[in-house]
């Protein structure tokens, strides 16, 4: 739940460890906090995409940073307009407001905003979600969180503004073992904080997941829904993981996921299996190609009948600092065919614009 950003994670170059997901979404997207007082005005753009976003960067007179970025959407040769998102930061770097607009008679009009409080360690403690209606700002949600000694999320609890008052909608409870290490999650429901969901934990000693279980609350005890399973090997990279489900009895097979490294313990091979009639038959597969840490291509195959078929892949381009700066996806028919592509720039300081 802490939003805080570190300017020194920042700098980390666009590479993949063992224990990285590999979907680049989950890529850790830093805002240039770092920029020269004038404003410089830079767009990403997807080519076979209809839309378009242009970012702006200055400082405020109070001291905080105003990150605005501009959403444009293709109308034959011509952008238009139709959305704005302005984030705030304030001198510790912590976003304090996020502001939406939307494109409406050649302005911009007032659409929701999210405001944040933190505490004296940075924890984001209270988040309140308002919208604009008419000519004032009324509140929608609100979101409370506490944290242990040790900065834990130990609480969070959800509220909705209905007829003048935030009521209760429901409440998460963490649990961390004396490592702090999170071993439990409880969701509550109401008012009357009944029990939803259960999530709990288990680790090795090297501190990496082995058992995740899932229960669901059925008005008087836990009841087990799903189970996942995991195992690594002596480099600590994860080579299985499984999906089960709780028949009633007894877990029940459903998906595995089987993972192959290279000598750098970079993630070279990635196949999903599915358990059908007391078998595990081939779905899908990922070969993963680098050059020196770097992936260049996610080639994807699917299973027909006997042998895989390539399907798909997405091959990624860098600059000489190693920052991912293309990703673009193909299709495989007859031969490779363009689908989309991401092209991404950077600053001088190496941070995304």
């Amino acid at each position: 739940m802490k939003i805080t950003l570190i300017l020194s994670i920042a700098f980390s170059a666009l590479t993949f460890s063992q224990n990285q997901n590999l979907d680049y979404n989950n890529y850790f997207d830093p805002i240039p906090f770092k920029i020269d007082q004038s404003t410089r005005v830079k767009s990403n753009e997807a080519p076979n995409s209809n839309n378009r976003i242009i970012t702006n960067k200055k400082f405020l007179e109070n001291g905080y940073i105003l990150i605005e970025q501009i959403h444009l959407w293709g109308s034959g040769n011509t952008w238009l307009n139709y959305e704005k998102t302005d984030l705030i930061y304030n001198t510790n770097y912590q976003v304090v407001e996020k502001n939406i607009f939307n494109w409406a008679d050649s302005i911009w009009i007032n659409g929701k905003r999210e405001l944040y409080n933190y505490d004296t360690s940075g924890n984001d403690t209270t988040i309140i979600k308002q919208y604009w209606v008419i000519d004032k700002w009324i509140n929608s949600e609100k979101i409370f969180n506490a944290f242990d000694s040790n900065n834990n999320l130990i609480q969070t609890i959800n509220q909705n503004f209905y007829d003048s008052l935030f009521i209760n909608l429901d409440k998460t409870y963490f649990t961390y073992d004396s490592q702090n290490r999170l071993i439990e999650e409880v969701y509550q429901f109401d008012g009357n904080w009944d029990n939803r969901t259960r999530r709990s934990k288990e680790y090795n000693i090297n501190n990496l997941v082995i058992e995740v279980i899932n229960e669901g609350w059925n008005g008087t005890e836990w009841v087990n829904d799903n189970q996942r399973l995991y195992e690594y090997d002596e480099n600590q990279n994860k080579i299985l993981e499984m999906l089960n489900y709780w028949s009633g009895t007894e877990w029940g097979d459903h998906i595995r996921w089987i993972s192959n490294y290279n000598p750098n313990n970079l993630i070279s091979e990635l196949i999903q299996d599915e358990y059908f009639e007391s078998t595990w038959l081939h779905s899908q597969k990922d070969i993963y190609t680098y050059e020196s840490l770097n992936l260049i291509e996610d080639k994807i195959l699917r299973w027909s009948t006997f042998d895989w078929d390539t399907s798909s892949r997405i091959i990624y381009s860098y600059n000489s600092n190693d920052k991912c700066i293309e990703r673009q996806f193909q299709r495989y028919r007859f031969g490779w065919e363009d689908w989309t592509r991401y092209t991404f720039e950077f600053d001088e300081f190496g941070f995304k614009n």
